[in-house]
């Protein structure tokens, strides 16, 4: 009987272990998580990642250990040895990589601002003034895609209508040619 419960013992600390080999493999994923974000699909993508080597890690262990028997202490013990681990030496190794990518961030962007930005700036410049005149070309260019011409059985009446528009304008404008040299005669005769 003190040899079983002994195998049993031994049984539930290697699931500590286990969930401390657990809590080490989510490490990576928890530092990228807070060092870069993401969008919530790649969240969920990274959790769902994570559960299959979880469920992969418990299902070789439990082979290996018991036969295949499920058993819920050793599934606990599991669970205990990740949570020690996170509030043990996860803890301080969160606040390390924290700091970590704190400053290569901080070198990051003070690289980029000193090295890179000016280029780009150098580069972007011209692009900005060329792409200014672009848009101001365009604007400029009226494009029509259908003359006005009326409706289509009046068509050869406004042509005509046109014509007559043009005559008269010139029309007008002799007439007003003609008053001002009218009124320079007669301002030359006073």
């Amino acid at each position: 009987m003190n040899i079983y419960v002994a195998a049993q013992t031994v049984l539930f600390l290697q699931s500590l272990l286990v969930g401390v080999a657990l809590g080490v493999i989510y490490e990576p994923f928890r530092l990228v998580r807070a060092a870069f974000g993401g969008p919530a699909w790649v969240v969920f993508a990274e959790d769902i990642l994570y559960s299959l080597i979880t469920a992969f890690v418990t299902f070789s262990f439990l082979l290996s250990e018991e036969t295949g028997k499920i058993r819920f202490a050793l599934l606990v013990g599991e669970a205990i040895g990740m949570l020690l681990y996170f509030f043990t030496v996860g803890d301080i190794v969160a606040g390390v990589a924290a700091k970590i990518v704190k400053t290569v961030k901080t070198v990051m962007k003070w690289v980029f601002s000193k090295m890179f930005l000016p280029i780009f700036k150098l580069i972007l410049r011209p692009i900005k003034a060329l792409l200014k005149e672009i848009k101001k070309i365009i604007k400029n260019i009226k494009i029509h895609l259908k003359v006005d011409m009326g409706i289509v059985y009046n068509q050869y009446v406004s042509v005509f209508s046109f014509k007559k528009q043009r005559i008269r304008t010139r029309n007008n404008e002799r007439k007003a040619a003609g008053k001002e040299k009218r009124l320079r005669n007669q301002e030359d005769t006073v």
